[in-house]
């Protein structure tokens, strides 16, 4: 898996650029921040229950604060 930043981006342009609406984007973005957030957790002895409790954990673990959590 092991997504590095520049190929984050590669897909996230990709995926901007698509001539497809904003809803048929969704899944691939949701896809996308799913990968990359168990990315960042593979080496973690932590189970998480869904997506919302890895990038809940992955913000934690980055200590972005609540001014960078909730823009």
């Amino acid at each position: 898996m092991n997504v590095n930043g520049i190929e984050f981006f590669d897909d996230l342009i990709e995926i901007h650029n698509e001539q497809n609406s904003t809803t048929d984007k969704y899944p691939k973005l949701r896809s996308l921040l799913e990968r990359v957030c168990k990315d960042l957790t593979t080496n973690e002895s932590i189970q998480f229950s869904n997506l919302f409790s890895r990038l809940n954990y992955v913000c934690e673990k980055q200590i972005l604060t609540d001014a960078k959590l909730f823009k």
